[in-house]
């Protein structure tokens, strides 16, 4: 308290600069809570998308049946079945999905 008599200006001027900072790091703070909960409402109001397309290993002639046996489960994921898709479709978190040959 003894400061507020002899250096009155002094003693002001710090208590200003304390609370500026103060106002800003709590500015800063609420910002970036505003952005977080803005993204977390975005992405709860955005529906996930997910494609599946029917695709063809590159360079398909080159080949070798040693290969194929090799990457059999990959060949597998790159042709799906009706059976194979319909069942992704049938899963509980899958909301609506639209198959088209």
């Amino acid at each position: 308290m003894r400061i507020l008599k002899r250096k009155p200006r002094k003693a002001i001027t710090l208590f200003l600069i304390v609370f500026l900072l103060g106002v800003l790091s709590s500015g800063a703070i609420f910002v970036r809570h505003a952005i977080y909960q803005t993204e977390v409402n975005l992405r709860a109001q955005l529906p996930a998308v997910a494609t599946l397309e029917w695709a063809e290993l590159p360079d398909w002639e080159f080949l070798t049946p040693d290969h194929l046996e090799e990457n059999m489960q990959v060949f597998e994921l790159l042709n799906p079945t009706t059976d194979m898709v319909e069942g992704i479709g049938s899963l509980t978190y899958v909301k609506d999905y639209d198959f088209r040959k």
